[in-house]
């Protein structure tokens, strides 16, 4: 079986079936043209350690940790199943994943959210900026949502992996939505819409932190915002897990990674024992 054709029955049968998402099956089809562009493709089963090892190499040299890390994990995915079903392949456990590098998340001060929904004029971009940081949803979720799912100032949305959390939003952003949506005269059931008249995508939500990024010289993008509200949390002394929660992360460890920039009790520590 060609690479090509083993990457592809793995997304025919393992992404379609899980109902992963289609930026799942983009990065898995973007990982098997880079091995497939340094090796030819070959016979899976004629991939060897050295080849593999070689592919890590050259990518090291060419993309990011994370990408390199990305595409080890999806050839290591496509082996194992492949390997399941009797086929002779090479061991995906002989085939070292790259270590993830530590990353602190960069994120806005409350003053400077606040600053980002007064630099647009309309009353739509506001809703949306202060939604995002109220809630901590990603930007495709928001999109997503129905004006019926907001119940009370809360909703529920369905995340990666199929997984349904429960989220909020806060006065500001109620209040915010309350005006945007009694000016609307639409039978749409989008929460928000586009210039158009049909429901807002993230390439429209992107344009307006365009907007926001020239006028305030900040560095702020949507998932910005999602670590905002992460890092707000955190420094009200909420509970990691409460936290992890609302984003609706698999694991503690990667809710973990905002501890890095709230930590003040670290700090006190620091600052009681250090002498000069």
């Amino acid at each position: 079986m060609l690479i090509s054709q083993a990457f592809t029955s793995y997304a025919q049968d393992v992404i379609a079936f899980k109902g992963q998402s289609f930026k799942t099956e983009e990065n898995h089809y973007t990982a098997a043209r880079s091995l497939i562009s340094f090796v030819n493709d070959i016979a899976i089963e004629d991939l060897s350690f050295h080849q593999i090892r070689d592919w890590k190499l050259y990518l090291d040299a060419k993309c990011s940790l994370a990408t390199a890390r990305n595409y080890v994990i999806k050839l290591r995915v496509v082996l194992s199943h492949f390997k399941s079903q009797g086929l002779a392949v090479l061991d995906p456990e002989t085939i070292p994943v790259p270590k993830r590098a530590d990353k602190v998340p960069s994120y806005l001060s409350k003053e400077e959210v606040a600053q980002c929904i007064s630099a647009t004029r309309r009353l739509k971009n506001k809703c949306v900026i202060a939604c995002l940081y109220a809630s901590g949803v990603r930007v495709s979720e928001l999109c997503s949502l129905n004006q019926g799912d907001i119940h009370d100032g809360r909703f529920t949305v369905v995340g990666k992996g199929g997984r349904a959390r429960l989220c909020f939003l806060d006065l500001r952003a109620t209040t915010l939505l309350d005006a945007y949506l009694s000016q609307r005269e639409d039978n749409n059931p989008a929460l928000f819409l586009n210039d158009h008249g049909t429901r807002i995508t993230p390439g429209c939500i992107q344009e307006t932190f365009k907007s926001v990024r020239k006028q305030l010289g900040l560095n702020v993008h949507p998932h910005t915002l999602r670590h905002s509200f992460a890092t707000n949390l955190l420094e009200t002394n909420t509970n990691l897990y409460h936290v992890s929660q609302m984003l609706g992360h698999r694991q503690l460890n990667t809710t973990a990674a905002y501890l890095h920039v709230v930590d003040s009790n670290l700090q006190a520590v620091y600052e009681a024992h250090h002498t000069v």
